[in-house]
């Protein structure tokens, strides 16, 4: 991500607001996030090296003990059923998640809770029994799981504010939301 980009939304989480992109310049920026020990890449050098790519787990945890505790909780796997209740490949994109990817955890439909990185690629697994997903699934196992503070809340992906990002995004991708997520933005 550009620095300036960082600094004006590090800013927004820290101090409630999103820094103007006409009060500082990018060479303070890089300055900045390199005076506080970041590492400062320049993106033609990353183009070439990073091939990760940023997925994002939409899922349940409430009343799901299974998400909760045990080898499947959230941050430690992604699973699926390998076919929905009509027999469709919904899930398809699971075998798409390469070793290395990072993964945003979007809970209950609220918030972006946490970060992982993908450990190995989906192997065909069994779901767990007594649950919706019972019967042949899709297991991606996680590793370095970091939770978010503050979490990052739905409303603040999804609104007009971000519309024409996200209609792009929406045009190249299967996505989990549509025009009808964007909220108008407050003023």
């Amino acid at each position: 991500l550009p620095p300036k980009f960082v600094i004006s939304i590090a800013n927004k989480f820290a101090n409630g607001n999103e820094l103007s992109s006409d009060e500082f310049n990018a060479i303070e920026a890089k300055n900045f996030l390199i005076n506080m020990g970041f590492v400062v890449e320049d993106k033609r050098k990353l183009d070439d090296v990073i091939e990760q790519r940023i997925w994002i787990e939409k899922t349940i945890t409430k009343n799901r003990k299974d998400r909760i505790n045990g080898d499947r909780a959230l941050g430690k796997a992604l699973w699926s059923p390998q076919r929905d209740k009509r027999g469709a490949d919904v899930y398809k994109n699971m075998k798409e998640v390469s070793e290395g990817d990072i993964i945003l955890h979007l809970v209950d439909n609220k918030e972006i809770s946490g970060i992982s990185i993908v450990k190995k690629i989906a192997v065909e697994a069994k779901g767990i029994s007594g649950t919706e997903w019972e019967g042949p699934s899709y297991l991606i196992e996680l590793k370095n799981y970091i939770e978010l503070n503050p979490k990052i809340n739905r409303s603040d992906i999804l609104n007009n504010h971000n519309k024409l990002l996200l209609s792009s995004i929406s045009e190249n991708s299967e996505v989990f939301y549509n025009k009808k997520h964007y909220q108008p933005t407050k003023i």
